[in-house]
């Protein structure tokens, strides 16, 4: 004989046969029924995204392990200002980390960090954009054969001992 339960999910009821189970920490499922399966919050990878819990009811409730990282093309990817952590790279649990300082990165990823143009540094980690990087005193941003570099101003001279004008 076939035992009928009701289950409710997040006020709506769901019939279904004895023997369903919530959906694993991690997926969820978004219409009742007994013929649809639970779906991984990110199918790439599934060991990157948790939920709060089982039983989730919506792709809403998904989230990376890494709050510096956020699910897109279903996958976590890490946030600008933030890449992937080489040590870690196979799951993100431990999380993306920062840019180091003279790199940015302005959008979402799992690629590596930009370095600033030559001579040019950031001030901090996490940079997010290329207007970050400032070229060190006397010193500005030129284009040099299609590559943007610092120069030395009008009235400053290099010196390659310091790297500096």
């Amino acid at each position: 004989s076939i035992k009928l339960c009701i289950v409710e999910i997040a006020a709506e009821v769901a019939l279904c046969v004895a023997g369903c189970n919530l959906c694993n920490e991690g997926s969820y499922k978004e219409v009742a029924g007994s013929a649809d399966a639970c779906v991984a919050c990110t199918p790439n990878r599934s060991d990157r995204s948790i939920t709060d819990g089982p039983g989730s009811t919506s792709r809403n409730a998904c989230r990376c392990k890494s709050d510096n990282a956020e699910i897109k093309n279903g996958d976590c990817q890490c946030k600008p200002g933030w890449t992937e952590n080489p040590d870690d790279a196979a799951d993100l649990s431990e999380g993306c980390i920062l840019c180091s300082v003279s790199t940015y990165k302005n959008e979402t990823g799992n690629g590596i960090c930009t370095p600033c143009p030559l001579y040019a540094i950031t001030n901090k980690q996490g940079s997010e954009s290329a207007e970050d990087c400032k070229c060190k005193d006397h010193a500005s941003l030129q284009d040099q054969n299609g590559e943007p570099v610092c120069l030395c101003n009008v009235g400053a001279g290099w010196d390659a001992d310091t790297e500096t004008c």
